[in-house]
Order: structure tokens, then sequence, then C-alpha cells
């Protein structure tokens, strides 16, 4: 049985394009019905040969040992896909799963983000000055206008946007590549955060060989560090209101630099005879108090009289 299911996964990832997670997902939920049938029937048992009462019969312990709904039922979607194999390769005639009822899920209501909501978080939550703050909220700004997924997010490159036609090109699951439009408001903020990106790597990329990077939101990378001095921490100075969404227009973000490194003062006490034959011990150094996070910052107070004004819901 274990030889069946590594040529359907086989199958899975060459054929049909599907991500390392769901060969691991389906992986699981093969094998564990494979243990469960090899307990039953001993080591006679073959995916060839099971009918469907026994199929049943798994659905049934997996419910009784405590398993949601949900986990039964992408456990029997593994064993039809698996089936949908064996029928085109011409191992079986008829597919067992198929009289099979998946066991029924809990309704729930759907929860969601009310529209002022999201106008408050973007008008008036401090993201923070320089480029951290402006990747973290246009990150925020594409999932909401767009709707894409998180890991199709991070797949996205700087030649996948189209910022003259207001479009994104998404490479979403096996590999399949789709269109998606955004309005406005999200390209004036794409057209800004491109030129700060720009200036981030090139900030990095001084003097290092290093290669290109062509990743949308680029991993964030270590400061520079002296081997010899201890850098002061950056400036916890307030900053300043950040404008409202619909002031937002092709115009540049300042960036802080770091602040220089300060050189290491020399000790100023004076060294004794037994000195100059054993080295004294270096001084102890200061703590340096860690780096501001700009992206963790508490929300601005709103005042009453403020409302924001409605939108129209975006595409």
């Amino acid at each position: 049985m274990t030889a069946t299911i590594e040529e359907f996964l086989s199958y899975m990832q060459a054929q049909k394009g599907s991500l390392p997670r769901t060969i691991a997902t389906y992986r699981d939920s093969l094998t564990n019905a494979a243990d469960y049938f090899v307990r039953q029937k001993g080591a006679e048992a073959s995916w060839l040969t099971l009918v469907t009462d026994d199929f049943r019969a798994w659905e049934a312990e997996q419910m009784q040992r405590g398993y949601n709904a949900s986990y039964v039922k992408k456990n029997m979607a593994a064993l039809r896909s698996m089936y949908k194999f064996l029928l085109r390769e011409g191992r079986v005639k008829v597919d067992p799963v198929r009289l099979v009822k998946n066991p029924k899920q809990s309704k729930r209501l759907p929860t969601f983000v009310r529209e002022t909501e999201m106008d408050r978080l973007f008008d008036y939550y401090d993201f923070g000055e320089g480029y951290l703050g402006l990747r973290d909220r246009t990150i925020l700004l594409l999932l909401y206008h767009t709707g894409i997924r998180a890991s199709e997010l991070l797949g996205l490159d700087v030649d996948d946007l189209d910022l003259d036609g207001c479009s994104l090109r998404v490479t979403g699951k096996g590999d399949k590549q789709r269109i998606v439009p955004f309005g406005p408001e999200l390209r004036d903020t794409l057209y800004i955060y491109i030129k700060e990106r720009a200036a981030h790597i090139a900030s990095y990329s001084q003097n290092r060989s290093s290669k290109k990077n062509s990743s949308l939101f680029p991993p964030p990378r270590a400061a520079p560090v002296c081997a010899t001095t201890s850098c002061a921490s950056w400036s916890t100075t307030p900053s300043a209101p950040s404008p409202p969404r619909s002031a937002v227009r092709l115009t540049s973000c300042a960036t802080p630099s770091p602040p220089p490194c300060s050189p290491t003062v020399p000790s100023s006490k004076p060294s004794s005879s037994s000195s100059a034959t054993r080295p004294s011990p270096p001084p102890p150094s200061t703590p340096t108090p860690p780096l501001p996070n700009s992206r963790i910052s508490t929300p601005r107070p709103i005042h009453e009289t403020t409302k924001s004004s409605p939108r129209s819901l975006r595409t």
C-alpha cells in the first residue's frame, strides 16, 4: 500500500504541480488510512481489494476517536483523489469511496471586518517612519484591496505589478496565474513603496556583493554593525501624524538613516608599572539599549468629532 501512495504523490507533484505542503498533507492522510486497514485485514490488505464498507468503518472510527468533521473530510478527500488516479491508470474499475458521505460540519457565522474599522486602521494607526512602516501599511492595504492569500503575496515580484493598468499578476496554487485589478488608492501607495524599496535595497548593497532581489517584499536585513565600536540607539522622538488616506499622493517618504557609530574612548586610567608586562583587562562595555520596533506602536486617540468619510466597496 505504501508503494501505491508514493506513486500517487509523485503524480501529484510532477503532473498537477501540487505544493509541498499539499503533498505532506496527502501523505499523512493516506498513511493513517493504510495503517488502519493493515490492522484490520492484516498484511494482505490492498487498495485494489477494499470496498465501500471498509471506508465507512474507517470514517466512523475517526469520529469515535473525537476528530472533528473537517479533519475527517480532508482525509476522505485524499482517498478520493488517489482512487481517481487509480481509475485513470486502469488499476481499479470502481471507486469504492464515491458512495461514502462526508460527516456533517457544524455551521458557524462568518466573521468579517467592517469598512469603517479598516478606515480607522489606515487613517489613524501609526505604522512608523521609514521603510518598515511603509512596507507594513502597503502589505495590509494590498491584502485588503485584492483579497489574495498571504502565501501569494510573499511570492509577488516587482515585474508582477502593472501600475499604469492598475493590475497585479498573482501566481496561486498549482502555479496558476491570474490578473487581479485594484484601485487608484493602492496604486498611489505602491508608487511610493517602490521608490522606498529601491532606496532600502541600495543602502545595504553598497560596497558589498549581493544578488539582485526581485521580490516585491524582500525579507528584512540586519543593520550594519561596527566590529570595534558600539552603535548608539535609534532616535525615539515622536513622529508626525500620518496623513489621511484620501491625501496620499505621489510623494516621496523620508527614510531615517542610522546614527553614526561612536568610536571607542580609550581608558584615561594611568597604567601601573606592572601593566607593562601584563595587559590590563578591557573596560566593561555599556549595554546598548535595544532598537525600537517601528512596526509596533499604539493607536492614536480619535476625537469624538472626527468621522471617516464613507468609501465605496473596493475591488
